[in-house]
């Protein structure tokens, strides 16, 4: 029923996410583009047409001012000098309210905001309060406004940020001034080379006074049932001196039937269903104006229920919540929870977290029986109060559905048996810590997990409880597990543990695109408002983080020591200037924590496996240097998307579902578009390729003032290329982190009016990218030159762990399948043991041949192994195993295969086998002889050698042919001057199993007639084999006086006598006539197969040698005087066989 915490950390990232993605969004829209027909000041059609087109160099300072000769060179390169340099001429103490609308940015269109109606075109959350405030900021044109920085109003509204916090309505009502729709044509200012001068005596003031009234919670998304709220005068933001006399809110969104409430003290209201809904607000002040705005609030289903106030009286106390279950799905079943305070420090620092105790829904002894320790992972939301519970109960449906079978067709994911098994099969009781600052230190929090522990221990030894503890750490969790529990045994502290799980364990770091780190850093330090407009006043920047505080949000989760510690690859932006970006890398933590946590290794005391959610195979998720992000747009609330993307891939820890996102996209479609400003911008995102681009992030700003003077300028371009040290870790195989499955762009689309979403493009090329590598997840030792390998068959010499799942696909970081659930229910057994098998190091050691019995043995096999022996074929050998040994004794001659099988490996079966040769007499059918030369003598030896079974050389000793004897058999003396005998093979060199006889040189060719037997390594001999005869001949004597046609043959053979008498003249037969007498034809065991003599005087004869076997045979021809032999071959179809 409850793994309880197990996918409670990307949905965590994910928040920040979110976060960042939004913050992307609403800027993109923050500034609309001038309409066709160009805008005079006011949202009205002016006389001039301004083109709409990107003007294509950001870089270039473009004057769009008539060139009029004697005009005084504008040298400003930046939106702030060209604003001064309009303006430098005006009496600008003249503006009343020390606020001049065109002098500023419209981040927001002030229009929409006067207070006097509620339209589909004035909704506003808490941001863009922030945007609109951003507005009149800029606006200052001397020091009559002296407006609080948005930083300070930032600080303000920080505390109620808290969900657990009542929520508090902030409201800002100004005078803003604002150039008169004819301050031109009435000649109260005018234009001179794109400056403008006060008309002296002029009947008029050029500026009029316009009202901005707006309202907000600060936070928007919340619970259904009471909500309590406040007014509080210091966060109502004006300048107008107006007093409150009475505030009205209503929740109404059709008839807006108003309700008083209270300023300065706390109300509450009540919200019965989810989803947006409407939250106005009237105030009445004592001169009877009235103002009046609205916001929307966003509703999710209240998790705590009746059950929460039972939870929280037995918070801290120790006692046993009376909630106990009937089954799976009966309630939470919670024991209790309370803050855990470490018993040591690190860096001086103890840290602190809420644990929760959940007993299975069998246990109703009130104690701990069956231990499960969860540890959360990486947890941004630091510092706020949280019900356990909660957590508890939204993370079950995590462990009963498999999250990666979801799509929009199907939004019921897959059902997996996790939940039930865990709860009702195994009756565990789950013990969960939540780290009150879940971005600190690693071993800050693993001494924390220590105690948490011992304080398990403790409890189990009040009850006399001996069950050990199984530890799980999820993401970031399973290496703080992991530091815990090694720390305590270097310490000497038995942690009674026999499990430890790592799920997805970044234990060798994890990754988040350095291009996305990029994008927010240059985006949170993006000054969207510069300080250089007058010296005169306190004046400070607006960056973008003042107006979006969630990716201030990101910059923390970026810069946290647990970020430090785990990304993999970390790189700081250096601003240069506007235009000027360089990196730097910043891994020392990481660096160090790394050395830290391999110096001292893993648990010995119990057995450490590990879930990858990243494929083993070198399955990578996409081309190497693929762009993941691509976007554009003209309209200003771009940027605000863009922060958002980067805030979802910086962030992907954050849970959307604890605490439910703080925007409101309900109210984009009308509300940000701005006619007075329009911001163009660029943002691109490829994944690591080297000496690619990485990042490139443009904003260029465009103005039209009173309709005749144009500005053009950059604010901001940076462009980066990935650089050799970058590791490829974005499309690695790894747990993903999918963009998409929290933040719909087609949703964020569909949410723009459809005549706008021309200036608005986004694309999320490559949404998951490799949030914890496999090799990471699966501590492969050395890890980066196995990044994208098939490593599935090394993993037990490679991995860390005892035992370690990977799918055969990249999964969602920190998700569930069902062979991922059996494999885990595997180990909850405590009975169940397997072993780690690196197959490299195992090997059957024993001879390749075998005579009667021997010994084999599983070299390298682990202790605990369950080994199994087999012979096939079957009937050879008989075995008597003996665990890692066994005997094989010979049953009858021929060639078996020995096989070792592991039957209780942890991954998978392995075999491993050898091939041996039974040996028996060797047979004399299997030995042939054969002539190595030379193919005459003169004076030299001549070698022979023996082969078996086809084999010659060293290959013998394949067929167990140790020594090899011989007889000869020659009409002619002879010496021996090489007799191998025993021969061996050895330094890569051969001694040749053969023998060399030294002959004189004969006068006539003569057979030699050779035989051989062999003896194996058993010491068998064989018989001698048939006698191979050879023809001997001098190389300088003779040419040879008969020849045999045709050789090979299968009939008749000619034989023709071709000598003449200068050739009888050299061997002492002068006068010779070279007659044929004679013929006889020797079979090569030197019998005489075929004999016949010629009377006549013929110097050319025939034979029929078709009676003859297909074979080697040797004709010996005779003129009465001489004789000599030649080879003839006989072909294979004669008429009769040997």
């Amino acid at each position: 029923m409850f793994y309880l915490k197990l996918l409670l950390n990307r949905k965590r990232w994910l928040y920040a996410s979110f976060v960042i993605f939004v913050t992307f969004i609403s800027l993109s829209f923050a500034l609309h583009p001038y309409t066709q027909k160009g805008y005079n000041g006011k949202g009205k059609a002016g006389a001039e047409k301004f083109p709409m087109s990107h003007h294509a160099n950001y870089l270039t300072h473009i004057k769009q001012g008539v060139n009029i000769t004697g005009c005084p060179t504008d040298t400003s390169t930046t939106f702030a000098g060209r604003i001064d340099y309009i303006f430098q001429h005006l009496d600008k103490s003249q503006v009343p309210t020390g606020m001049l609308q065109e002098y500023g940015i419209d981040v927001l269109p002030p229009e929409n905001f006067t207070g006097s109606n509620l339209n589909d075109s004035n909704y506003i959350n808490i941001d863009e309060c922030r945007m609109l405030y951003a507005n009149l900021y800029s606006y200052q044109i001397n020091a009559t406004a002296n407006m609080d920085s948005l930083g300070g109003i930032n600080s303000a509204l920080q505390p109620y940020n808290n969900p657990d916090s009542i929520d508090a309505l902030a409201v800002m009502f100004y005078y803003y001034n604002s150039f008169k729709s004819n301050a031109i044509t009435s000649n109260l200012v005018k234009d001179s080379c794109d400056q403008l001068y006060d008309v002296p005596g002029r009947a008029q003031s050029p500026y009029q006074t316009d009202t901005l009234f707006a309202m907000a919670p600060v936070r928007q998304s919340l619970y259904t049932g009471s909500n309590n709220f406040i007014i509080n005068t210091s966060l109502f933001y004006t300048n107008t001196g107006k007093t409150v006399s009475s505030m009205y809110i209503t929740t109404d969104s059709t008839a807006y039937t108003w309700q008083a409430e209270p300023i300065n003290t706390p109300f509450s209201l009540t919200f019965d269903s989810t989803g947006l809904q409407d939250l106005g607000i009237k105030i009445v002040f004592t001169d009877a104006t009235q103002m009046i705005a609205h916001s929307k609030v966003d509703i999710y289903t209240n998790p705590n229920g009746s059950e929460e106030e039972s939870v929280k009286e037995n918070q801290g106390k120790g006692k046993v919540n009376p909630l106990y279950g009937n089954g799976p799905g009966q309630g939470i079943f919670l024991y209790y929870d309370w803050q855990l305070i470490a018993d040591k420090a690190y860096l001086g620092q103890e840290d602190t977290g809420l644990v929760t105790v959940q007993l299975s829904v069998h246990n109703t002894s009130g104690h701990i029986q069956k231990p499960l320790i969860f540890i959360e992972g990486f947890d941004p939301t630091t510092g706020v109060g949280h019900n356990m519970g909660y957590y508890l109960t939204q993370l079950i449906p995590n462990i009963t559905h498999d999250q990666n079978t979801y799509n929009p067709l199907n939004p019921n994911p897959s059902l997996i048996t996790l939940n039930n098994e865990l709860d009702s099969t195994d009756d565990y009781d789950v013990i969960y810590i939540s780290f009150n600052n879940g971005m600190d230190y690693i071993e800050r929090n693993a001494y924390l997990v220590e105690t948490l522990i011992q304080q398990v221990n403790a409890w189990k030894a009040q009850y006399g409880v001996t069950t050990q503890n199984v530890v799980v750490g999820e993401s970031m969790g399973a290496v703080i597990a992991r530091y815990a529990l090694r720390d305590m045994e270097l310490n000497g502290i038995n942690h009674q543990t026999r499990l430890f799980i790592s799920h997805d364990g970044p234990q060798y770091g994890a990754n988040v695109p350095v291009g996305y780190q990029l994008l927010v850093q240059h985006l949170a330090e993006f000054q969207i408002i510069s300080a250089g407009f007058q010296p005169q006043f306190p004046y400070v920047y607006i960056n973008w983080h003042d107006i979006s505080p969630n990716i201030d949000q990101a910059l923390d989760i970026f810069n946290s020591p647990a970020a430090k510690e785990l990304l993999v690859q970390r790189y700081d932006l250096i601003h240069n200037s506007p235009t000027s970006y360089s990196i730097q890398s910043d891994n020392s933590a990481y660096a160090n924590f790394q050395s830290e946590i391999n110096s001292m290794g893993y648990p010995q005391d119990c057995r450490d496996i590990s879930i990858s959610d990243g494929a083993c195979n070198g399955t990578q998720q996409f081309a190497t240097g693929s762009q993941l992000f691509n976007g554009s747009n003209s309209s200003n609330n771009g940027i605000n998307y863009f922060s958002q993307l980067g805030i979802a891939a910086l962030g992907p820890a954050l849970n959307v579902g604890i605490n439910p996102v703080n925007n409101i996209w309900g109210q984009f479609p009308l509300a940000l578009f701005s006619f007075n400003t329009k911001m163009f911008t660029n943002f691109n995102v490829w994944s690591v390729n080297n000496g690619s681009l990485l990042y490139q992030g443009e904003i260029n700003i465009q103005r039209k003032i009173l309709g005749i003077i144009n500005l053009n300028d950059y604010l901001t371009k940076c462009d980066i290329n990935s650089t050799s040290d970058m590791q490829p870790l974005d499309n690695a195989p790894g747990g993903i982190y999918n963009i998409n499955k929290f933040i719909d762009v087609s949703d964020i689309e569909s949410s723009i009016p459809l005549k706008y979403r021309r200036f608005f493009e986004l694309n999320v090329v490559q949404p998951d990218f490799c949030f914890v590598p496999t090799v990471s997840s699966l501590a492969i030792q050395n890890p980066w030159p196995h990044l994208d390998e098939s490593i599935c068959d090394s993993l037990g010499c490679l991995s860390a762990f005892d035992d370690y799942y990977a799918p055969s696909s990249n999964l969602l970081h920190i998700s569930y399948t069902q062979p991922m659930s059996d494999w885990i229910q595997q180990w909850q057994d405590s009975s169940f043991n397997c072993v780690k098998i690196c197959s490299d190091n195992i090997q059957i050691m024993g001879g390749s041949s075998l005579c009667g019995s021997s010994v084999y043995n599983l070299s390298g096999a682990p202790s605990g192994a369950i080994i199994s022996w087999t012979a096939t074929p079957s009937g050879i050998v008989s075995l008597t195993p003996n665990g890692a040994q066994v005997t094989v004794t010979k049953i009858m001659e021929g060639t078996i295969t020995l096989t070792a099988t592991i039957a209780n490996s942890c991954s998978s079966s392995f075999q491993w086998q050898k091939d041996i040769q039974i040996f028996g007499t060797p047979s004399i059918s299997q030995i042939n002889i054969e002539e190595n030369g030379p193919s005459c003598i003169d004076g030299q030896s001549l070698s022979f050698g023996a082969t078996y079974n086809g084999d010659s050389g060293c290959d013998l000793l394949n067929d167990g042919i140790t020594e090899v004897d011989w007889q000869i058999m020659s009409p002619q003396p002879y010496q021996v001057t090489y007799n191998a005998g025993v021969y061996e093979c050895s330094s890569g060199s051969v001694i040749n199993p053969g023998i060399s006889l030294y002959f004189s040189p004969p006068t006539t060719p003569f057979m030699l007639t050779l035989k051989a037997r062999v003896k194996n390594e058993c010491g068998e001999w064989s018989l001698w084999s048939p006698g191979y005869s050879f023809q001997i001949s001098g190389c300088s004597a003779y040419s040879s006086l008969f020849s045999i046609t045709p050789n090979p043959a299968s009939g008749t053979i000619t034989i023709t006598s071709g000598s003449t008498n200068e050739q009888y003249s050299k061997i002492g037969e002068a006068g010779n006539n070279g007659f044929i007498k004679e013929v006889k034809i020797y079979a090569s065991s030197g019998k005489i197969v075929k004999q016949q003599q010629f009377s006549n005087n013929a110097s050319q004869v025939q034979m029929d040698v078709s009676t003859l076997a297909p074979g080697i045979y040797f004709v010996e021809i005779s003129n009465g005087q001489h004789a000599e032999t030649h080879k003839l071959v006989i072909a294979g179809n004669s008429t009769l066989t040997k």
